[in-house]
């Protein structure tokens, strides 16, 4: 291509033509989510556009936009990405009561953003001998960083703590009665020490059927390895009688979070499926904290 033509296209229509390919996405998009119809969004995507170019009159400094007037703007746009947030709300505080989902709000920060960076390409480019609008607009990209921050801090907060219930063998509770269908079956391992002085946990395969109680499936299981192995019980209780108490999580893994088991409830609550590997382990209660082994 023409060096002039080259120099043309990415100083002046780069930009713009970009603005235009994701206008027409978030076109049809808010048409989908019926926004179009509110007359407010449409005044603040075009008014905020234009304010977001007006710095562009910068161009004029030439050699002394770069880095001081630069890094000024990216402040400058930062705090006012700030305040779109604010804006945003007031927007659509008008047409509903129900805010629009995040997706829909990073949307139209974005277009706003990229419109504004696009006109401001084009203004700096007629105020700078220097020509390089495209890379002075970049400054604008702190302008989303403020919805990004507030999203991502709502969602930490949105993580429900961790919370994970202790259970206790029970005297009372007759495992031979438990029922396991073997049409429904299910190849669980279970890691555990069988002593706590044991420098080792050992793993236990066992099969179990989807509608069983945890809680109840693991004492079975604790009596058929005592059963089977009295030399080296499962020890369930201490020296002085009282019984531990335990906790159970699936093996986290580079993919997969350490996830606590509720023994009150079945496996398939649990989402408990084959070969998942479960650590249990006993507890000791230590006012809050709790201390495995």
């Amino acid at each position: 291509m023409n060096p002039v033509a080259l120099h043309f296209v990415s100083s002046y229509l780069l930009m713009p033509l970009l603005t235009i390919i994701f206008g027409v996405m978030a076109y049809f998009i808010a048409r989908k989510n019926k926004l179009l119809n509110n007359k407010r969004l449409i005044v603040y995507l075009l008014l905020s556009g234009i304010v977001l170019a007006l710095p562009g009159l910068a161009g004029f400094m030439n050699y002394n936009f770069m880095p001081y007037m630069y890094i000024l703007l990216v402040v400058v746009y930062w705090i006012a990405g700030y305040y779109n947030r604010m804006v945003l709300r007031k927007v659509f505080s008008s047409s509903s009561n129900e805010q629009p989902s995040f997706g829909i709000r990073f949307l139209i920060t974005v277009s706003v953003m990229l419109f504004g960076a696009g006109l401001f390409s084009l203004v700096f480019n007629l105020c700078n001998e220097l020509q390089y609008g495209i890379w002075a607009s970049t400054c604008l990209l702190p302008f989303s960083f403020p919805l990004l921050y507030a999203q991502t801090v709502d969602c930490y907060f949105a993580i429900p703590l961790e919370i994970y219930k202790v259970w206790k063998y029970s005297e009372e509770y007759d495992s031979d009665t438990l029922y396991i269908n073997r049409d429904k079956s299910i190849v669980i391992d279970v890691e555990v020490f069988k002593s706590v002085n044991d420098p080792v946990a050992e793993r236990i395969t066992g099969k179990a059927s989807e509608d069983v109680i945890f809680g109840q499936w693991f004492q079975r299981m604790i009596n058929d390895c005592n059963l089977k192995s009295p030399s080296a019980p499962i020890e369930y209780r201490n020296e002085g009688g009282t019984y531990y108490e335990w906790v159970f999580y699936t093996k986290p893994s580079f993919f997969r979070r350490r996830f606590y088991i509720d023994p009150e409830v079945t496996l398939a609550e649990n989402k408990l499926k084959r070969h998942d590997v479960i650590i249990a382990k006993r507890v000791a209660n230590e006012l809050v904290k709790y201390r495995e082994y």
